[in-house]
């Protein structure tokens, strides 16, 4: 069985309430006809906006790929949640790779995965490299490094 064919088998949810699950494998079929396997990713290969997700069109209305899969898929999208990826890459709609997280969950998954702009940071503005011994992390925000050099020498000048 191919990866397309377990995710077609694995949607087969009941879709009554929601919608027309002729509809929902209609779309389904689409989407996967504009994918390419890559490794264990369903790498959407349509239209990717300028975020690097892919914006697919669905009853009148513009969806990101993976909350539109992640809605096919399971059959609702939890409120007040984003569709995450497992695998860190945007245009996979395999919806294995998709679970409902909180903003929080999203950007402690960037951190991790050192995807944050400032993760790869070696030096503060004034030019002092970021080591172990000159890194101050401030309790109440465990994210954010800030330079001992710096705090020092404002400490010093007030």
């Amino acid at each position: 069985m191919t990866l397309r064919e377990k995710v077609l088998k694995a949607a087969a949810w009941d879709a009554k309430s929601i919608r027309k699950e002729d509809d929902v494998q209609v779309k389904l079929k689409q989407l996967l006809g504009r994918t390419i396997v890559e490794g264990e990713c369903l790498v959407y290969t349509g239209t990717i906006k300028d975020t690097g997700y892919p914006q697919i069109y669905w009853r009148r209305k513009e969806w990101k790929g993976n909350r539109l899969m992640y809605l096919l898929a399971n059959g609702e999208l939890p409120q007040g949640k984003l569709i995450c990826h497992t695998c860190d890459n945007r245009k996979c709609i395999n919806p294995a790779h998709l679970y409902a997280g909180t903003p929080a969950d999203n950007v402690r998954d960037i951190i991790v995965r050192n995807r944050h702009p400032l993760a790869n940071k070696t030096h503060c503005k004034h030019g002092h490299e970021f080591t172990p011994e000159n890194i101050y992390v401030q309790p109440s925000r465990p994210t954010t490094r800030r330079c001992r050099i710096c705090l020092k020498e404002a400490n010093d000048a007030r």
